[in-house]
């Protein structure tokens, strides 16, 4: 299940080495997007579109991975 976006402590934490990637996917459900939009600010590249973006992390640190923005329209056609 995915968590909360107001609680932190339920997050799950990914350990990733310097120079490492992560793939982040987009698990929608409901309707299908007709963009994305991934914005990860202390990755590269810092943003990508797509069902799914690979990520690589060059800095040591603790950080937040950011976040996907999804459009969806004719909802129900």
């Amino acid at each position: 299940s995915i968590p909360s976006l107001s609680n932190k402590e339920d997050w799950p934490v990914v350990e990733v080495e310097a120079g490492g990637a992560l793939t982040f996917e987009d698990l929608s459900e409901i309707g299908r997007p007709n963009s994305r939009k991934w914005t990860i600010p202390n990755g590269s590249p810092t943003t990508a579109n797509g069902e799914t973006a690979t990520i690589k992390f060059f800095k040591l640190g603790t950080f937040e991975a950011g976040n996907i923005l999804v459009n969806r329209t004719n909802i129900g056609r």
